[in-house]
């Protein structure tokens, strides 16, 4: 349900079914069906009340079609334009189908998404874009597809509707919680039931560094584990790819002077630092390298902290220093420092409507 649904504690019982009603119409209106074939919409409740006061369906109603995703479709490759004619004709031909875009990093999988969403929409049907977590795509069988099914009254996989997932096999597996190699390798969605049913289509050419073939196929050949190792277990990383004449003391401060060359100084342009980035495999190492970034950035330094209260004030002295400590995954720590014109990161979907979801770069621009 929606936030509106779960602020309406104060209403009475009659507003309350009212407000249910009108969240489950505007979900199956996104799904081509009417509340009213279901014989649920009581005598006092018009389709125009339903229809005009249901977020969701606004929201995807009211989306604007930027210009240059429209566009985007006559600059698809030769994979990007397959997978988008096979699935669009699927739309609008009214037939069935799940499919699974299997792409490299740097295939620019968004790139075809947001082609895709652009012509569906601009033709008038709704799409539906989301992110899923490894949670989440564990439940598609029992969840989503059955839901689907239901509201459908089809027995086909998620009721007819046109499907699309998106990612990457080679990149790292789901999360799961103190499970082990056999537990994390099943939560994988190509170990999920609906695994067959998925129509595989593949990207294979990297878009991003295309002019520079040798390290695509490095990634590849690493991706698909047909590197050579050594040891048992430890691939080689190409000298080229590599910091020359660093020691191990000063390897870091040279790697962040390489890959930031300008903004120490102040670069002119104030985009350059969002199109550059230093990836960790720990959280520690992210905070390491952030420390000293932001130390080295011009401009006067703003401390944020996070809510470190008990809710008991004689419990404070004894858990504040654990808490100042944590620092869950995706979210700030406790002292977070920036500054003006610093580049940040969106780690969790604030509001996909207006086009911040996960792994949005911004910059900031004002701090108070």
């Amino acid at each position: 349900m929606s936030e509106d649904f779960l602020r309406c504690s104060d209403l009475t019982p009659r507003k309350v079914r009212k407000k249910v009603l009108q969240q489950i119409s505007g979900f199956l209106e996104l799904m081509g069906k009417s509340i009213a074939s279901f014989g649920l919409v009581p005598n006092d409740l018009s389709s125009f009340d339903v229809e005009n006061q249901t977020r969701e369906l606004l929201a995807e109603r009211s989306i604007t079609i930027r210009e240059e995703d429209l566009n985007a479709i006559s600059l698809l490759n030769e994979k990007q334009r397959h997978a988008f004619e096979i699935i669009s004709h699927r739309i609008y031909e009214n037939k069935n189908g799940t499919f699974f875009l299997d792409g490299p990093e740097g295939t620019r999988k968004s790139f075809l998404y947001r082609a895709l969403l652009a012509d569906i929409r601009s033709k008038g049907y709704l799409a539906l874009a989301t992110a899923t977590s490894g949670i989440a795509t564990s439940i598609l069988p029992g969840a989503l597809n059955d839901l689907l099914q239901d509201l459908m009254n089809s027995s086909e996989i998620f009721g007819g509707n046109v499907v699309v997932f998106g990612g990457d096999f080679r990149q790292t597996l789901p999360v799961v919680r103190r499970g082990n190699q056999s537990e994390t390798i099943n939560a994988c969605i190509i170990n999920s039931l609906l695994s067959p049913s998925l129509e595989k289509v593949q990207l294979t050419e990297n878009m991003r560094a295309r002019l520079d073939p040798s390290f695509t196929d490095y990634l590849l050949r690493v991706g698909n584990g047909t590197e050579k190792i050594q040891d048992d277990s430890y691939i080689k990383i190409p000298s080229s790819i590599l910091l020359e004449n660093s020691e191990a003391d000063y390897a870091l401060d040279n790697l962040i002077n390489l890959v930031y060359p300008n903004t120490m100084t102040g670069s002119s342009d104030a985009n350059t630092p969002i199109n550059q980035v230093i990836l960790s495999t720990k959280n520690n190492s992210v905070d390491e390298v952030y420390d000293i970034v932001i130390s080295k950035f011009p401009g006067e330094a703003v401390e944020y902290l996070s809510s470190d209260k008990t809710l008991n004030p004689n419990h404070q002295g004894q858990y504040e220093d654990f808490l100042n400590s944590l620092s869950p995954s995706g979210l700030p720590p406790h002292s977070l420092i920036l500054k003006v014109n610093a580049p940040i990161i969106l780690l969790r979907n604030l509001d996909p409507t207006e086009g911040l979801c996960n792994r949005t770069r911004l910059i900031c621009r004002n701090l108070s």
